[in-house]
């Protein structure tokens, strides 16, 4: 009763102070997390080619096991995850200058922030391909969580979600409003349960050379080769790839991927993606080899233009599907059901309007 005679106002002004009580005591429970920075200066070419060594799985897991990162996390899920967060989260390696990188590690220790930064930018600069200009420093303080964000993201979320329910409030819905949102967020997980899960495998091959336009052309012609119809009907009848399917080499064609600039380096990303994580890693390790192969092939040609191919990561094997987006699917579910509640409600106040 008093809800309803609270002006939308009040009921805005309310949310709002939830949501920012909320978020201070949400932050009180995230841990610090501290990045310590180095700065190197060197050939740019050279460098990106050494950045691509040290982010390599070896490297990583050398490094991982010596400074013992991550000891948790490695009791729980494999090496490969691990390495795959530290690379998305933790590492940060980015061009500043015309010949300067910046090198940072996040951790939630400063002291290990700064022994891993020392280490990734000694292993970087370890051909005498470039030198470190400023060392990595201890943090002293953290970088996150940052309470003033925090503050108004949940100032922010409350006010929205208190003008939806001034809104469903004022249009006599908000309790159908619940049970739409509800019932959609729950049809959206249903959706995503049933959707088939594809797992993708990749794997990336470095590709130096003097003249790198030129080693790219001859990579591009590689490339033509191995998707060539022929090739994709070799490896499709190998793994007996989508056999209650017509057109199968058009179907494998539609999940490889050979991207030349996906990494911003001289590097080819290859990828393919498949119900199954084995059957991906298997597919994606065999057009590597019939890219080396090819390479090995044209050996004679390449050495004009002095040019190499090396694998520097190995096919992964994907431990989690890309897809379904499964919480975009409960989110969409969720704002479909709100959605058909304002609808529905606005329906009801034109027809009360017309029958006045």
């Amino acid at each position: 009763m008093q809800i309803k005679i609270w002006s939308p106002w009040k009921i805005v002004a309310a949310f709002a102070i939830v949501g920012v009580l909320g978020s201070a005591a949400f932050t009180l429970t995230i841990p610090a997390r501290y990045v310590s920075t180095a700065v190197i200066n060197g050939s740019e070419q050279e460098l990106i080619t050494s950045i691509q060594r040290v982010e390599s799985r070896q490297s990583l897991t050398q490094l991982i096991v010596e400074e013992n990162l991550y000891p948790s996390e490695r009791a729980h899920i494999p090496i490969e995850e691990v390495i795959a967060q530290m690379k998305q989260k933790d590492i940060n390696i980015r061009l500043i200058g015309g010949q300067a990188f910046a090198v940072s590690f996040s951790s939630a220790d400063a002291e290990q922030a700064q022994r891993t930064t020392q280490r990734l930018a000694s292993q970087l600069v370890g051909g005498n391909i470039g030198r470190v200009v400023d060392p990595a420093k201890l943090p002293v303080a953290p970088v996150s969580p940052r309470l003033s964000k925090n503050l108004v993201m949940g100032l922010i979320a409350g006010m929205v979600l208190g003008s939806l329910f001034a809104l469903f409030a004022g249009l006599k819905v908000w309790k159908l409003a619940a049970g739409l949102g509800v019932a959609g967020a729950i049809a959206g997980a249903a959706i995503g349960y049933v959707l088939p899960e594809r797992f993708g495998s990749t794997a990336v091959i470095l590709c130096v050379g003097t003249d790198q336009a030129a080693a790219w052309d001859r990579v591009r012609q590689i490339n033509q080769a191995v998707t060539s119809e022929g090739s994709l009907s070799a490896m499709v009848q190998k793994f007996n790839l989508y056999a209650n399917e017509a057109e199968r080499e058009r179907r494998m064609r539609e999940h490889l991927r050979i991207d030349f600039t996906a990494t911003g380096r001289p590097a080819v990303l290859i990828k393919f993606d498949d119900r199954d994580r084995y059957m991906a890693q298997k597919v994606t390790g065999a057009v590597v080899s019939r890219f080396l192969e090819e390479a090995v092939r044209r050996g004679s040609d390449l050495k004009v233009f002095d040019m190499t191919l090396e694998l520097l990561d190995p096919p992964s094997l994907p431990l989690n599907a890309y897809f379904p987006n499964r919480p975009m699917a409960v989110g969409s579910g969720l704002f479909a059901g709100l959605a058909c509640a304002i609808a529905l409600g606005l329906w009801r106040s034109v027809q009360g309007v017309q029958a006045a």
